[in-house]
């Protein structure tokens, strides 16, 4: 005799992660978690290493350090920010506390998963609202909200679309829903949008809004193995999640690698400017195989498998693993002829780029264009 979970637990899908091992490849190329493929800042990595020996103690709490790096970073309130185990924590944080059986949780269509998941998890009820072009519609979230909505969940720049809204797209969001409605901006690929439009959306929170905007430092600066995120919010809802926060869930030397990796701005700039540039040249190179790569602000690309190409997403998928390298399905989105493919290292493109030609038949005219990243100068 077992316990039974939660009604709501034991009816929920397993959530999809990508594949990590290939069979007979010892080190797989992995283009589809969408980390970092240049190295996190040196600084980084001497705090993590000079605070090796703390093991016997717990980590700080309030994140003191950290908090008040990202307020001179960002010219930000430190009193507004928290932080958490990634901002997948805060995730969970934020459902745990704001939405339970009888409320609903408003998404876009192609929106980030993982908060549907934990709105299930809670009996909370998930309304997806239609996008426009793979792009998420004001109009369509706006046009979605009942009064059981107290969550709307925006990823922007989105995933796995790649696709972003200009910022006064977002202000309109935010100014059409009612006051009482949180709105959770996750700007997790931030870092990587060139459209001058854009905003990451604190100024949201320090207006007064009912907003939460979430950072993650599992992308551009290269740190997903610490597992660091954080929040900019209104005080009460800090002072809600504080409530029910664990104590030390980032580790001294995850505290430590990221607040070092906050005051190296020279190298955050440096692996946002190598990511933005190898995707651009990796995009028309997607290109000339005939595929069909969506426009991306991020550091992935949505790429559709035309049935012209002859060789569906799914086999296409599996050739490339054979060649030892791991891709990512998005048929959990309902995006059945599409491919998402994450910007890691120059060398790691080169080597997608020969298995399509492999693959497809079809050489694109410089390939080696992706073997190389300009170096670090500081």
């Amino acid at each position: 005799m077992t316990t039974a979970p939660r009604a709501a637990v034991a009816a929920l899908a397993p959530y999809l992660t990508a594949e990590t091992t290939i069979p007979g490849f010892e080190n797989p190329i992995q283009l589809g978690s969408n980390e970092l493929g240049f190295p996190p800042s040196p600084k980084a990595v001497a705090a993590i290493e000079a605070t090796a020996g703390e093991g016997p103690t717990y980590a700080e709490s309030d994140h003191v350090a950290l908090r008040a790096a990202l307020a001179g970073r960002h010219g930000l309130d430190a009193d507004h920010i928290l932080c958490g185990s990634g901002s997948m924590e805060i995730i969970v944080q934020l459902a745990q506390c704001y939405l339970e059986s009888g409320r609903t949780l408003l998404m876009s269509q192609y929106g980030y998963r993982f908060p549907m998941t934990q709105a299930e998890v809670t009996g909370a009820d998930v309304v997806l609202a239609p996008e426009r072009d793979l792009t998420m519609d004001v109009d369509a979230m706006l046009a979605a909200v009942t009064p059981e909505t107290v969550m709307v969940f925006a990823v922007n720049p989105n995933n796995p679309t790649g696709t972003v809204l200009p910022f006064s797209e977002i202000r309109r969001l935010r100014v059409g829903l009612p006051d009482d409605v949180m709105l959770v901006l996750d700007s997790a690929y931030g870092e990587f949008v060139t459209d001058p439009g854009y905003e990451t959306g604190e100024a949201l929170v320090d207006e007064g809004t009912n907003t939460v905007v979430l950072r993650t430092f599992s992308k551009v600066y290269g740190l997903a193995a610490l597992r660091v995120g954080w929040a900019y919010a209104p005080d009460d809802v800090v002072a809600t999640i504080a409530k029910m926060r664990p104590l030390g869930s980032i580790p001294t030397q995850a505290l430590a690698g990221a607040t070092a990796a906050v005051d190296d701005p020279d190298h955050t700039t440096w692996a946002r400017d190598n990511v933005i540039g190898l995707r651009e040249r990796f995009f028309a190179t997607l290109r000339q195989f005939g595929l069909e790569p969506v426009p991306s602000q991020t550091s992935f690309i949505l790429v559709h498998v035309p049935d012209h190409l002859g060789i569906g997403s799914e086999a296409l998928y599996q050739e490339v693993k054979a060649r030892g390298i791991l891709l990512r399905r998005v048929t959990n989105f309902g995006l059945n002829n599409h491919i998402r493919i994450s910007i890691g290292s120059p060398d790691g493109m080169a080597a997608l780029t020969e298995a399509l030609t492999d693959i497809l038949g079809y050489a694109p005219a410089c390939p080696a264009q992706l073997q190389s990243a300009p170096e670090l100068a500081i």
